[in-house]
């Protein structure tokens, strides 16, 4: 009798066991199913995040000022959907940060770049997502592109980012200094020079020309004109395909030039350690008699708060006596690629916002402010153009070529080295001995 009822003790026991064990666990997967819901209407509810890395200087130029509206109004009209969250860096910057995210593939999900070989090698590395697709899908968006701005941003056959502006380099004037001093706008370096001097020896507190080169992109982009008006574009060329090299007579010459300049005081004490920035406001501020520059600053010299909106002359950048090169073949480019990561989780949100973002109302903003923009001429009212980014215009209808700075040409490793070289020859250094040293440098890391 006690082993039968000890039995169905037990058999109770084990049964109220199991039936708590049962009931846990339903209760746990309950309460799993009721945290994945909560998630899930969480995760819902949670707007897509995309993360740019965008170019913002500082210096209040139209491309700076439109590019906030359109992160502002994006956010706005997709509030809830998608946030573009952006981290404001100057352009110089993005040299150095943006490889060292590539190289720990933690790069933003859409950045701004430049083309040709200073985007190749993060495409032919599977760091940027193309955008063939995106634009053959919506031939509408894809035609409102002028066709040549294409071509530094494509790579094996596709499309890899979007250019939205033209920038090119300008040779900016104060036409009330110049007057002052019975100054012709020169048409040869040797002219311009000359200019420089007068003013500079007129006693007056004028920078004869605006000048801060702490990126060192300044003085590289002055030498490449002059290289180019040198030798024309054959030099260059010669040392991409290996039959040329870098102590050719045009770059040696070249930066040598820009070596004197310093060394007569034309640009302004201390202008190594002054950013391009300053420069910009120099001349903005009228304390500059001239400026060699991108034409994005264009929108900077035409602001209601500039020294010098009425009395800017623009020209083609000087020739040098004796030289081969053109003055109608201009250094540019397409610029402020926008690109898409490959690591970017939410593609089709980031390609939307380069569509939001390329726009014609917001091209329009730009043009208005004497920005040129890469979509065709016929979708733009030029009305309102100022007559600073009409003097542009009127000088690029003679454009023969447009060469890309070579730094965006070389790609960021041998780029920055070919920069950070023409810097030091600036500063002092020996033009042959450091083109031979960089020939080295170019040989040991440049790829074809």
């Amino acid at each position: 009798m006690k082993k039968k009822v000890f039995t169905i003790l037990m058999s109770a026991v084990l049964a109220f066991s199991l039936g708590a064990c049962g009931s846990d666990d339903q209760k746990g997967e309950e309460g799993n199913e009721k945290t994945e819901s909560k998630e899930s209407k969480e995760s819902e509810s949670k707007p897509v995040e995309l993360s740019i890395m965008a170019w913002d200087g500082g210096t209040g130029e139209a491309t700076e000022v439109v590019l906030h509206d359109i992160i502002d109004d994006f956010n706005k009209e997709h509030e809830g959907k998608i946030k573009v969250v952006p981290e404001y860096l100057p352009s110089e910057q993005t040299k150095t940060k943006l490889p060292t995210l590539m190289a720990a593939n933690n790069a933003p999900d859409l950045f701004m770049s430049w083309s040709a070989g200073y985007l190749e090698p993060y495409v032919k590395a599977g760091k940027v997502y193309s955008l063939q697709e995106a634009l053959d899908s919506d031939p509408e968006w894809k035609n409102q592109f002028l066709e040549s701005v294409m071509e530094h941003v494509t790579y094996d056959g596709e499309i890899y980012a979007i250019p939205t502006v033209l920038s090119t380099q300008v040779a900016y004037y104060n036409k009330e200094i110049y007057d002052k001093f019975n100054l012709p706008i020169p048409k040869t370096h040797e002219e311009f020079i000359e200019g420089l001097k007068t003013i500079r020896d007129s006693g007056e507190d004028i920078i004869p020309m605006a000048f801060g080169n702490s990126t060192a992109w300044p003085s590289a982009s002055h030498s490449e004109i002059l290289a180019n008006r040198i030798g024309g574009n054959e030099p260059f060329d010669k040392v991409l395909d290996g039959s040329g090299k870098w102590t050719d007579e045009s770059f040696v010459k070249a930066a040598s030039l820009l070596q004197e300049m310093a060394d007569e005081k034309l640009v302004p004490d201390g202008y190594a350690g002054m950013t391009p920035e300053e420069a910009v406001e120099q001349f903005k501020s009228g304390k500059a008699a001239s400026f060699i520059w991108s034409s994005y600053c264009i929108s900077n010299f035409e602001a209601d708060d500039s020294a010098v909106k009425d009395k800017v002359v623009l020209a083609k950048c000087p020739t040098v006596e004796g030289g081969k090169g053109d003055e109608n073949n201009w250094l540019g480019q397409a610029d402020r690629c926008l690109v898409v990561s490959e690591r970017c989780e939410n593609k089709d949100a980031a390609v939307e916002f380069i569509k939001f973002y390329t726009q014609t109302k917001y091209m329009q903003k730009m043009a208005d402010a004497g920005t040129l923009t890469t979509i065709n001429a016929e979708k733009l009212d030029l009305s309102n153009v100022g007559p600073i980014a009409s003097q542009i215009m009127k000088l690029h209808s003679d454009m023969t070529g447009l060469f890309v700075f070579y730094d965006v040409a070389l790609g960021s490793v041998v780029g920055n080295e070919y920069n950070n070289t023409v810097q030091g020859i600036m500063a002092g250094n020996d033009p042959q001995e450091a083109f031979e040293n960089f020939q080295q440098f170019f040989d040991e890391n440049y790829e074809k």
